[in-house]
């Protein structure tokens, strides 16, 4: 016997290869069964499916349902997928809590099986998990905690003591102090229902703790009611409340915001040493030197080659190569493959070498054409595939090194394709193979994109990496062109020019990349860290992200929504030049608005430029910016003004006389008045690696924004002045 390191294939439970019902049975009939019944159950179809989510970690392809020898295993495996899967799919929880009785019957005799199981009690039955957790709150939502956990306090006669162990923890574990708030106007300025619900249980948790039991006092009824719950979800908290002091009185509440545990997606098992017999494969070398014809309905498969293309191979069928070495651009005579409408072609376990310069692609699909690739490898390939209208492409868990131009193209007349790319990674690296006029061809001075597509892709949980130095000035093309695009747990570094196109962009990480967004895109929980130009274009919708040590232009454009967000660390080095600014909104009298609310800026250094600041060349009837309700903590710049958020512009007018505007409005922010009084940089502070749902930012092994509301009208009325009547910033 040997610990074996496993983990589940999350893709194959989304396939539906096991389903929600192969789980409740075997959570059923494991829990209960004796060694005997145990054999009997490795022949039914469930057990293989469920068992068979579950593979060595360091292949991901060795499936162990044949490898479990005894119920033991098998039990304490099936703990762990539904400790897992339970953060996936609500059923699991229902699924735990109904078979709940039978299944802590295993911690009987087994400490192990004791702490999964009390573990899976946690995240089902009482709802203890990283989504719940209160340190995930932003800063003003963990001071509308700690004011209204002030606010309760109020209300009590006088608080018990387990009272005030329990506001001692959470205020120490947040590390925020209790402060006064208006409870009304600040629970009603959260949006989010989780984050609500959040500080609505840990409140309930603070009133139980006066006598143990919920008969609540009218002032403390009345603050309750401002969360405006119905009495269903008020029942449901309430109950998970009591619960938790039925199963760990007390304690269990100050355990309860304690380091909550992570858990590791690999896991181990004591198993017999896994013999996975592996067969040795030879590769043959083959040459296609006539022309190779494919006819519909028809299937060749090439398998286990080393392929060199040197005709044309016309599809009208379908098309696979399987554990193969493909080479292609390795002479100047015919090297493409064409698929004909509705054809097909499969590359899995492959190597996709180029070779040479030609700026015919080398495959080349009609429409409605399908291309499925898989576990293979791209080398230094430039205009590798062109797809029509209404074409489709897979691409799963692929390395792809060094891609020059239209390495996917799907631009034209005809329309577009629709496509994915999963769990794959895009390196650029330095490369010996190519001659260094190739390298610079394909690499630097590209001027189509590398994905250069019309249509839908969506990109999810994919790495993209250039050079540890990778210069701006040297690197013209577009890494991700697309016209319509989903990016999900990605991450790009060292990466210029990185998406462009209208996207919608959630857990994504970006570190050391410039000029990284183009045209109007939602971003939501995202990460970006040392960038410059990050947002250029209209219509962004920016929210619940953080930005750390980013620098210089930040956002260029109008119809920009930023919420939620967190700036710490900023600067603004453009020196010698007022006109410039971090955050640089367009301002026309039909432009659309922009927003800055609920913002935090923690440390800003700026030179003589501005932190933020509205462009008007004309007339305006009224602002176009609005800066509400933003902290700004250590903020420091050259100007003698201390101003770094500027509120007036000017235009040229009749006779090339100045004519003032308000293109900016200030309301209800702070720290503005104290810049230049502290330092330039932020203290400590934590970059999320997850949402407050646990959803890791980063890979893990847009639309219009309305004219923000209530600006006052009249404030940007013009009228001519003289140099010295302008306001001075």
């Amino acid at each position: 016997m040997t610990q074996q390191e496993l983990v589940i294939d999350y893709d194959y439970y989304e396939a539906n290869h096991c389903s929600f019902e192969d789980l409740k049975e075997a959570s059923l009939n494991l829990a209960s069964a004796s060694q005997e019944q145990f054999e009997q159950m490795k022949k039914e179809k469930w057990f293989n499916r469920v068992f068979d989510m579950v593979t060595l970690s360091n292949t991901y392809e060795k499936r162990i349902a044949n490898q479990i020898g005894n119920l033991a295993q098998a039990q304490q495996i099936m703990l762990e997928i539904l400790v897992r899967l339970s953060e996936r799919d609500v059923r699991i929880s229902d699924l735990v809590v109904d078979a709940f009785d039978k299944i802590e019957r295993l911690s009987r005799d087994n400490v192990l099986l004791a702490k999964r199981i009390n573990l899976l009690e946690e995240r089902c039955i009482l709802g203890i998990t990283k989504e719940t957790d209160i340190r995930d709150l932003s800063e003003t939502e963990q001071e509308i905690l700690g004011g209204t956990l002030l606010a309760l306090m109020h209300e009590f006669n006088h608080v018990s003591e387990e009272q005030q162990q329990y506001a001692n923890t959470v205020l120490n574990y947040l590390g925020v102090d209790a402060q006064t708030i208006h409870v009304q106007a600040s629970l009603a300025s959260i949006e989010q229902i989780e984050v609500k619900k959040t500080i609505l249980t840990s409140c309930l948790e603070y009133c139980f703790l006066y006598s143990l039991h919920f008969d609540l006092s009218e002032g403390v009824e009345a603050i309750i009611d401002e969360f405006d719950f119905g009495n269903k979800t008020l029942r449901e908290v309430k109950n998970k409340v009591t619960s938790l002091y039925n199963l760990r009185s007390v304690k269990g509440f100050i355990d309860k915001y304690s380091e909550i545990e992570e858990i590791e997606e690999e896991f181990y098992i004591e198993l017999p040493e896994l013999n996975f017999e592996e067969e040795e494969v030879t590769l043959q070398e083959l040459k296609v030197t006539n022309i190779l014809y494919i006819a519909p309905e028809e299937e060749k498969v090439f398998t286990n080659n080393i392929i060199h293309i040197e005709a044309f191979i016309n599809c009208e069928g379908h098309l696979k190569f399987d554990n193969c070495v493909i080479n292609y651009n390795q002479s100047q005579g015919m090297n493409e493959i064409t698929l004909s409408q509705k054809a097909s072609l499969t590359l899995s376990n492959c190597q996709i070498n180029c070779l040479g310069e030609d700026k015919n692609y080398f495959i080349q699909g009609e429409s409605e054409s399908k291309v499925t690739v898989d576990n293979s490898e791209f080398n230094n390939c430039t205009n590798f595939l062109s797809l029509k209208e209404e074409s489709t492409l897979h691409i799963n868990n692929c390395a792809i090194f060094t891609p020059g131009e239209n390495f996917i193209n799907s631009r034209g007349w005809w329309g577009g394709m629709t496509g994915e790319i999963l769990n794959s990674k895009i390196h650029f690296l330095e490369n010996d193979s190519r001659s260094e006029k190739y390298n610079e061809f394909a690499v630097f001075h590209s001027e189509d994109p590398i994905f250069n597509i019309s249509g839908t892709m969506n990109i999810t949980n994919c790495e993209v990496e250039g050079r540890d130095k990778f210069v701006a000035e040297n690197s013209n093309y577009i890494i991700l062109a697309i016209e319509k695009s989903t990016y999900r747990n990605c991450s790009f570094k060292n990466i210029n020019r990185c998406i462009n196109g209208e996207a919608t962009i959630a857990e994504c990480s970006f570190e050391s990349c410039k000029s990284v967004i183009t045209r109007s895109s939602e971003i939501v929980n995202s990460l970006f860290k040392e960038c410059e130009r990050i947002f250029t274009g209209d219509n962004f919708s920016i929210k619940h992200s953080q930005f750390v040590d980013c620098r210089n232009r930040i956002v260029h454009g109008e119809g920009i929504n930023i919420e939620f967000c967190e700036f710490y660390n900023v600067v603004s080095d453009f020196s010698g030049s007022v006109s410039h600014a971090c955050f640089e909104f367009m301002c026309s009298e039909n432009a659309v608005s922009n927003k800055v609310f609920k913002c935090l800026f923690d440390g800003v250094k700026v030179d003589e430029g501005f932190l933020i600041k509205g462009f008007t060349s004309r007339k305006i009837s009224s602002p176009k910016v609005l800066v509400q309700d933003c902290d700004f903590k250590n903020c420091t710049t050259k100007r003698s003004t201390n101003v770094i958020v500027k509120e007036y512009d000017h235009y040229y007018g009749l006779f090339n006389k100045k004519v003032e505007t308000k293109p900016v409005s200030i309301r209800n922010c702070r720290g503005l008045e104290e810049v230049n009084e502290g330092r330039d940089y932020a203290g400590e502070f934590m970059i999320r690696g997850k949402t407050r749902k646990g959803v890791k930012i980063g890979v893990t092994v847009a639309g219009a924004v309305l004219g923000a509301p209530g600006l006052m009208a009249g404030l940007g009325v013009a009228k001519l002045l003289k140099d010295n009547d302008l306001h001075q910033e």
